[in-house]
């Protein structure tokens, strides 16, 4: 593939593919090890500089809990996407329209294993994971249920210097491709409580 593919891998000697993970939100070295979970698509196994955040990016803070009742929003479990549909779904939506939320966790993880499969069994999805000598990266993706439903994209890092806390930076895109400009926060106020409850034991 071209060298400015979004999915370029490095590539390096040995049975360990090396790979750059971007960083966000704040600056950090780059990594060197990701762990693959893109079973279905081995051409997707290592995802390189992702998301685009060489340079970084101003976001949105997190607006108010949206008023409307969120609960009847269901998301699919075991839904699959290639990194391929990965890269252009978060390309085609601006920074601007990110927003950040924030999970505290029980204490800080020793690798993304147990967190991958807490969101897994809420219907979030690992694209891939990678740890940093400073901190983890997870690239994660949930499907909302229906012919109409909406895609919640995102890129979540925790620190290993700091309190127990995951960062994610979420990009909301309708079924036909666009970005909500009314019901992102609401679909994203949906999905948060989910995660917060499924990772308060790990």
């Amino acid at each position: 593939m071209p060298l400015d593919h979004p999915l370029d891998i490095t590539g390096a000697p040995g049975a360990i593919d090396y790979v750059q993970v971007p960083v966000a939100p704040q600056n950090m070295p780059q990594p060197n090890v990701v762990v693959d979970h893109a079973a279905a698509a081995p051409q997707d196994n290592m995802i390189g500089d992702l998301l685009g955040f060489d340079t970084p990016s101003p976001v949105t803070a997190a607006p108010p809990p949206a008023t409307s009742s969120t609960s009847h929003i269901s998301w699919v479990m075991g839904a699959n996407m290639s990194g391929d549909d990965y890269q252009s779904k978060w390309g085609a939506i601006s920074d601007a329209d990110a927003i950040v939320e924030m999970v505290n966790l029980q204490v800080i993880p020793s690798s993304t294993n147990a967190i991958e499969a807490a969101l897994s069994s809420i219907g979030v999805s690992t694209m891939a994971s990678g740890e940093m000598p400073n901190e983890f990266k997870l690239f994660l993706y949930a499907l909302e249920e229906g012919g109409d439903g909406c895609t919640v994209l995102i890129q979540s890092n925790i620190s290993k210097e700091s309190e127990p806390l995951m960062i994610l930076t979420v990009k909301v895109e309708n079924s036909d491709g666009s970005a909500p400009q009314n019901n992102a926060s609401q679909k994203v106020n949906s999905l948060i409580p989910l995660i917060k409850k499924a990772l308060t034991s790990v």
